[in-house]
C-alpha cells in the first residue's frame, strides 16, 4: 500500500467512526508510524509501506477510530521529534 492510499483508506475509516479531524489523525498517525514530516507524506504518495508499518498504521488507526487513543500524545512526539532534528542540523 502507498502512502496516498494508506492515507486515504485511513481518512475514511476515521470518518466513517465519527472522528473528529479525520485528516489531521490520519496524517498525524502515519507521521509517528514513519517518523517524518507531514511534508514527505505528499511529496512521496507513491512510497510503498513496508508490511511492519502498514500493519503498525492500521493498528494505531483502529484504536484513534474506537477512542481509544489520545492525539495529543502524538502531537507532543512530533514536537519532540522536530526539536532533535534541529539540534541533529546545528539549529
Amino acid at each position: 500500500m502507498d502512502l496516498k492510499t494508506a492515507l486515504q483508506t485511513a481518512i475514511a475509516k476515521l470518518e466513517a467512526h465519527d472522528v473528529g479531524s479525520p485528516r489531521l489523525n490520519a496524517e498525524t498517525l502515519l507521521m509517528f508510524t514513519l517518523g517524518c514530516d507531514r511534508a514527505y507524506l505528499y511529496a512521496h504518495p507513491e512510497r510503498e509501506l513496508s508490511a511492519y508499518e502498514a500493519e503498525r498504521y492500521q493498528s494505531v488507526i483502529a484504536e484513534r477510530a474506537r477512542g481509544k487513543l489520545p492525539l495529543d500524545k502524538f502531537e507532543r512526539y512530533d514536537a519532540l521529534r522536530d526539536r532533535l532534528q534541529a539540534e541533529r542540523d546545528g539549529g
